[in-house]
């Protein structure tokens, strides 16, 4: 229990820390008790954090706005299921309906229908990368860098079975 000279507002805490393998002793005087400086937030703060989150504000910038801690505020909004901030939703890139992305990252279509229009329309759409067929040399466009190693099933039965090696 700190000890303290409460008409002075002082507070003398007996601490210990450990530098260089070494370990120090060492008093400190604090003009407010340890943990009920910084983590009060008022109604009207935890509001704006709610209103600023739902815009789109980061977690530093809502901290520095407020004079808040950033971990105060990550940790108000992560228990507050109903604050749906701006990360958590993204929309389909075929229809443009939200999709909630808070239980599963890295959605891009809300069903497997919307998906399959938008690369029906865009089929060569996100192919940075070029490889060589192994079986005939013909030039594959890939997504992923060595994603493929020929270019139609045919290939890949012709080069697998080139030499009779079926399993007889």
């Amino acid at each position: 229990m700190p000890t303290g000279d409460y008409l002075s507002g002082r507070h003398y805490f007996f601490a210990h820390f450990l530098y260089d393998g070494l370990l120090f002793f060492q008093w400190v005087v604090r003009t407010r008790v340890l943990g009920l400086e910084d983590n009060l937030m008022t109604n009207e703060q935890r509001e704006q954090i709610t209103t600023m989150r739902q815009g789109g504000i980061g977690y530093i910038k809502i901290a520095q706005e407020l004079g808040l801690s950033e971990n105060t505020v990550k940790s108000y909004c992560r228990r507050q299921k109903s604050v749906v901030t701006k990360e958590e939703t993204a929309r389909c890139a075929e229809c443009g309906k939200p999709i909630d992305i808070s239980t599963r990252g890295g959605r891009r279509f809300c069903s497997d229908t919307c998906r399959m229009k938008w690369w029906n329309k865009h089929p060569k759409a996100y192919m940075p990368y070029t490889a060589n067929c192994a079986c005939c040399g013909k030039e594959i466009q890939l997504r992923r860098k060595g994603e493929r190693k020929y270019c139609s099933h045919r290939c890949y039965i012709a080069a697998r079975y080139k030499d009779g090696g079926g399993n007889d």
